[in-house]
């Protein structure tokens, strides 16, 4: 991996932040001191800034904005040779600059090697020596080190150290591990659109992800009783977004390399392709990538059952889509559309059709498909005149098997005269009271009116635009039209009115009927309209489809056809993997002139703890790494969602027990936990720890 750097900083603190060679690591720099601090003369002066330098608070006039805010400060007050006698104290803020240090006690230091803190191998400096009276001078210079692989940490994309995500505290996850930091606050980055099967009209509602590892989870087969239908339950994904009416996409912070995996979704249509994508900068897909399958050898399509038929030859919306011809087959043999006959009109050429009777032998059989259309079938719905009556003995229970299909999780089709399978035609009524049902007149071509009441209906609209549907804002011509319904139901879903007579021309409703949302797991979409239009002659199946250009109420036909295919309520983004708490350790040793003792003062930190995340401080000292003493609980921070303003948490390690004073070597353990759901983690920004060299303690 490349190695990159960046910086975040506020008025005290700097976090610099770096992979180099697979390990993270972390540089967290603490500065206190004017960026051109004033030097000692023989009269002992303190650290105000000179004339003409720059100004960084804590010296006195620098600016500032919180009244009443103090901060701690320190002068010399008498200077004889190497040693100095201090005045320590606060400043305090009066809303636009720092005051006088006013002091509270006085402390005796030497001018000498004093205040210089190094991390145990790390190498580095105290940052400030020019003032061995300013306690904000003597603080940590922490040259990190310590976020390898596998120790639960890693940088956060804001800079500090927050958790790794990952099963066992590893530092990263499968694909996880192939995202780099960039410079200048550039990402690594995938665009791109995605499309139906035949590369041309935009998908909405697709999900477009990079997967955490391969393969992905087994589709499962048939009709599922769950709100999507066996699809839309994503794997963890590093990125992933669910696309609007123009299908666009646009995944930041992607792994990079030579073989990423990117996943086209909607519904139970899926397609993985396999990209190379260069780090740090955005590369626009190929549309060839970002399409649906058109057959099941590029991918995961579902299983579809239609019944062929001259008055609306659904089977050729189904090839202008995209779908290969090669997937429609004889039931059972391999294709992904399993071909039936249909209405008894002129039938003999058609190929590839199963037995009239066999898709309708009971809601066990129908339940291996996800999807079943059953369009408008040309005879009379009612009584002996129905071809399905009249030819199969398709009654009652026929019926039933439908309503039974459709609690399971099934989808199903239908058109115009196919009202039977929802109106019951004199049986009892599979689905009650969902329209208004009867036979009204209407003109012929007429204008269909998208339902903008609610947000998918305003994105339907939307779509059409896009795709070049519409004659004017949600409208679109229709042709050849029907007239069967005069007003659905609360329990249905209005997509489309006829303009001239305000009555419906498409909706949808959810099964099982009258149960709670969360208990409906099927769809019925119903048009009152022929959609597909076929040459002939003789009504033979593949060459009574052309490749014409869909018109727009086919158009209209596809989307509600996906959107019918797609989950009922928006499931939950895909499951991150979960953080688990780890601790970050960081050892000191500070070095006092000869008769002088250690002691360890304030530690302070900044902080974001989001949640219930938290993160625990404890610390122990000792006179080497190898005795140390006994631990000692610090801290305990949480219920901060935001970022602690720096200098907002502080403990002064001398109240926390002579065991921690007079050592030269101290540790200060971090220990990060996540929220309860371990799916949120806390970050630890920057952090600080100041000690004075005393005559006696």
């Amino acid at each position: 991996m490349r190695r990159v750097t960046g910086w975040v900083a506020d008025a005290r603190a700097k976090v610099k932040w770096g992979v180099a060679g697979g390990a993270i690591l972390a540089t967290v720099i603490v500065v206190a001191c004017s960026s051109n601090p004033a030097s000692l003369d023989s009269n002992g002066l303190n650290n105000n800034p000179p004339n003409g330098s720059s100004c960084s608070p804590p010296s006195e006039g620098c600016a500032c904005d919180t009244a009443g805010a103090q901060i701690a400060c320190g002068q010399v007050i008498s200077h004889q040779g190497d040693y100095v006698s201090c005045s320590e104290g606060k400043r305090t803020c009066d809303g636009a600059k720092w005051g006088a240090c006013v002091g509270d006690h006085i402390l005796y230091r030497s001018v000498g090697p004093v205040g210089d803190l190094t991390p145990l191998g790390l190498g580095g400096q105290g940052a400030c020596v020019n003032n061995p009276c300013d306690p904000n001078c003597q603080v940590i210079s922490d040259t990190g080190g310590g976020l390898d692989a596998g120790s639960g940490l890693q940088i956060s994309p804001d800079g500090g150290v927050t958790l790794a995500p990952g099963e066992g505290g590893v530092a990263c996850v499968g694909l996880q591990c192939n995202v780099v930091a960039c410079d200048g606050g550039t990402t690594t980055t995938l665009t791109g659109t995605a499309y139906d099967p035949a590369g041309k009209n935009p998908i909405y509602g697709a999900y477009v992800y990079v997967p955490v590892s391969l393969p992905l989870p087994a589709m499962p087969l048939g009709a599922q009783p769950d709100p999507c239908g066996g699809g839309g339950k994503l794997p963890p994904a590093v990125a992933y977004q669910l696309t609007g009416p123009d299908g666009k996409f646009t995944l930041n912070n992607v792994p990079s390399g030579a073989s990423i995996p990117l996943v086209i979704e909607a519904g139970k249509w899926r397609r993985t392709v396999m990209l190379n994508v260069p780090a740090c900068q955005s590369t626009p897909v190929a549309a060839a990538n970002t399409r649906l399958p058109r057959q099941q050898s590029e991918g995961d399509m579902p299983q579809i059952a239609i019944t062929a038929n001259a008055c609306d030859p659904m089977e050729c919306l189904l090839t202008r889509i995209g779908i290969d011809q090669s997937e429609f087959r004889l039931p059972g043999k391999g294709g992904k559309v399993d071909y039936y006959e249909g209405d008894g009109a002129p039938l003999a050429n058609v190929v590839n059709v199963g037995p009239k009777s066999l898709l309708m032998q009971g809601a066990a059989y129908l339940s291996k498909y996800d999807l079943v259309m059953l369009p408008c079938d040309c005879g009379n719905e009612y009584g002996t005149g129905s071809w399905w009556r009249s030819n199969l003995g398709v009654g009652a229970q026929a019926l039933k098997d439908i309503v039974t299909y459709t609690s399971g999780g099934g989808r199903l089709f239908t058109s115009h005269w196919g009202r039977e399978w929802i109106e019951g035609g004199g049986d009892p009524v599979p689905f009650p009271n969902v329209a208004s049902w009867g036979f009204f007149g209407g003109p012929d071509p007429d204008i269909g009116v998208v339902n903008q009441t609610f947000q998918r209906g305003k994105d339907f609209a939307a779509w059409l635009q896009i795709v070049g549907a519409t004659i004017g804002p949600g409208q679109f011509t229709v042709t050849p039209t029907r007239f069967d319904t005069s007003s659905v139901s609360a329990l249905a879903q209005l997509w489309v009115n006829y303009k001239s007579a305000g009555i419906p021309a498409d909706f949808t409703f959810n099964t099982p009927l009258n149960v709670p949302a969360n208990q409906q797991y099927g769809r019925v979409m119903y048009t009152d309209m022929h959609l597909a239009t076929a040459n002939g002659p003789g009504w033979s199946f593949p060459t009574e489809c052309d490749n014409s250009a869909l018109t727009p109420q086919e158009k209209a036909a596809e989307f509600l056809l996906f959107d019918l295919g797609a989950c009922l309520t928006q499931p939950p983004p895909p499951s991150p993997p979960k953080f688990n708490p780890a601790t970050f350790v960081r050892d000191f040793t500070a070095s006092c002139p000869a008769g002088k003792y250690v002691q360890w003062r304030t530690f302070m930190w900044q902080d974001m703890t989001p949640g219930d995340s938290n993160i625990v401080f404890a610390i122990r000292t000792g006179d080497t790494p190898q005795s140390l003493l006994p631990q000692v609980p610090l801290y305990t921070v949480s219920g901060a969602p935001n970022i602690n303003p720096w200098g907002a948490a502080a403990v002064d390690l001398a109240l926390k027990g002579a065991n921690q004073v007079s050592h030269p070597v101290l540790e200060v353990t971090m220990t990060l936990n996540p929220t309860s759901d371990q799916y949120t983690a806390p970050t630890l920004f920057a952090w600080q720890q100041t000690f004075d060299c005393v005559d006696s303690l």
